[in-house]
């Protein structure tokens, strides 16, 4: 999982900013901020300081899970970082940045628990290999565990409903179920993901995907905007001057990385990528096709079964009716699509307009923003069915009393 070295949580991730970061003289504060920057983290954390005003600083406070120590002009880094110690968590991970380049003072920083020292001037790329480095979690054994699970939403028709049931699914991975999900949007032009969780697209998809032989994990971190520490996402905003195809190479390594990451990838699929034999699909296990209940959703709901089927002869199809009540009179009955279309309708998704428009006020995921509305349960119940969950865990306090626990 050595991919979300960028996204590790705070140990107090309510209060705690996840990077902080005393440095002396202001052309390393520079680097420290633009290299926190890519790794998602605000550069507002950076103060101009040492070793000292960090202390100060974190005194009383939560602990950041990384702390960058500038120790230079300190007359006992030893007896400094005992004192930092002092004041934070057990689990916090240090780095030190200082001007003596003494072997013997590596040694010794280190064995004190400090993960890494650097010599000024550093490097914008030395620093962030080191942060990528101390970051990384302990790998573990996985050469007999499932492969990370992929779900594709694709949208039937225009205004479906698709990226809503994706941007929704992925919340309730992540913070439900408390799963590592990454939501990947292949609009490249026009997806509204990022939109819908009031983030700016990540820089540097589009370049990854120019240069597939370029791509790896930092050079993939560095293209994802934290939503949360377990929800990631990879989004870009091309001008229509660009196309909007994907290299099938570079989507290939990409999603590679991916899976060796997290423990859940939700595709956002326009429709025109089902186009051209779908290729990209044959990565995907499960396939949500997300129609309004209209002749024409009937029509290319069938369209499309067809050419998954080719794409992903392996992947599960679930068909899916969102917004439906919302054209009554003029809608297709569910016993009447099903009987078209030659097979179920897994899950219907009511029309949900009070949700939909609290979600939009908030720039939030609907099942965030109205988790009690129709549609958010209806989409709980389709991640439940999907990913084969069982009921949310509840957590804290009122998990102990309702366990009996106290």
């Amino acid at each position: 999982m050595s991919i979300l070295a960028a996204i590790k949580p705070a140990a107090n991730e309510a209060h705690a900013p996840a990077f902080f970061a005393a440095i002396t003289d202001a052309e390393t504060r520079a680097v420290v901020a633009s290299a926190a920057g890519d790794f998602g983290w605000s550069g507002d954390t950076v103060i101009a300081g040492g070793i000292d005003q960090a202390i100060e600083h974190l005194k009383g406070s939560p602990t950041p899970a990384i702390v960058v120590a500038d120790i230079s002009g300190s007359s006992d880094p030893l007896a400094d970082f005992g004192r930092l110690a002092a004041v934070c968590d057990a689990d916090v991970r240090v780095l030190a940045i200082g001007t003596q380049n003494d072997v013997s003072l590596y040694r010794d920083i280190v064995g004190l628990g400090v993960n890494d020292y650097l010599v000024k001037p550093v490097a914008i790329h030395t620093l962030a290999g080191a942060l990528q480095a101390m970051t990384a979690p302990e790998k573990e054994d996985k050469s007999d565990a499932p492969a990370t699970p992929v779900t594709a939403f694709i949208g039937v028709r225009g205004g479906a409903g698709a990226s809503t049931a994706a941007v929704s699914a992925a919340w309730l991975m992540a913070h439900k179920f408390g799963k590592k999900t990454v939501l990947f949007d292949l609009d490249l032009n026009f997806g509204t993901a990022a939109l819908m969780l009031d983030l700016e697209p990540g820089r540097g998809l589009s370049e990854a995907l120019a240069n597939p032989d370029r791509i790896d994990e930092l050079f993939l971190a560095r293209a994802m905007v934290r939503q949360s520490d377990n929800l990631m996402v990879l989004s870009a905003e091309e001008s229509l001057d660009q196309s909007s195809r994907l290299d099938g190479d570079a989507f290939a390594a990409m999603n590679g990385l991916l899976r060796g990451g997290f423990d859940e990838i939700v595709w956002d699929v326009p429709r025109a990528q089902v186009q051209g034999g779908a290729p990209i699909l044959a990565g995907a296990d499960r396939v949500v096709l997300v129609s309004d209940a209209s002749l024409a959703g009937l029509r290319d709901t069938k369209q499309i079964i067809t050419a998954v089927n080719a794409a992903a002869p392996d992947a599960r199809i679930v068909v899916t009716l969102a917004q439906t009540g919302r054209f009554k009179g003029a809608e297709v009955e569910k016993v009447d699509f099903e009987g078209t279309l030659g097979r179920p309708v897994d899950h219907v998704v009511p029309f949900d307009a009070k949700s939909v428009a609290r979600a939009a006020a908030e720039a939030a995921a609907l099942a965030q923003a109205a988790p009690n509305g129709p549609a958010a349960k209806a989409y709980l119940q389709l991640v439940k069915d999907v990913a084969g969950y069982g009921d949310p865990k509840k957590g804290g306090l009122l998990g102990l009393i309702k366990k009996g626990v106290g």
